[in-house]
């Protein structure tokens, strides 16, 4: 099976159309990479907030072990200080849920600029390039077996 025709001309058009799909898919895999970049840059303040929700649970579980120490109030003292804590591993989980909503994000539109005009260059491509083989492949065998009858044929059609 021939890849490419005999005849120059035809044969530098298969070219140009070849590369022009490689071109075209990674000219989308960059696009989907910069812009998958920038998408993943949304996910900082996330980051940011999941750190201050660590940083003051952490502080109040600190404070609410010193207050626990109290003695007769101690338990009344470290109430209030073990509620924040909580509120602090609340904000946490709120910046955790912000960075994984960007990095979901990120990755389906990565995926999407890659599928959607990749798949539509291949499926304007692919069929011409696949009936273009399967003739020069039939036109080849007949060849081989008469070649009277591809005169024939080349006249007819």
């Amino acid at each position: 099976m021939h890849l490419y025709a005999r005849h120059p001309g035809l044969r530098a058009r298969q070219l140009a159309a070849d590369v022009g799909v490689l071109a075209w898919l990674v000219l989308w895999v960059l696009v989907a990479r910069v812009v998958h970049g920038a998408v993943l840059a949304l996910a900082e303040p996330g980051r940011a907030v999941e750190d201050l929700g660590s940083s003051v649970a952490g502080s109040m579980a600190s404070a609410a072990a010193a207050a626990g120490d109290v003695p007769v109030v101690g338990d009344e003292l470290a109430a209030p200080f073990d509620a924040l804590g909580s509120a602090g591993a609340s904000v946490g989980g709120a910046g955790q849920a912000a960075q994984d909503a960007a990095t979901t994000l990120a990755g389906a539109l990565a995926v999407v600029l890659v599928v959607l005009p990749v798949g539509w260059a291949l499926l304007r491509w692919l069929p011409w390039r696949l009936r273009w083989a399967r003739e020069a492949a039939a036109a080849g065998r007949l060849a081989a077996a008469d070649p009277d009858v591809l005169a024939a044929r080349a006249l007819a059609t």
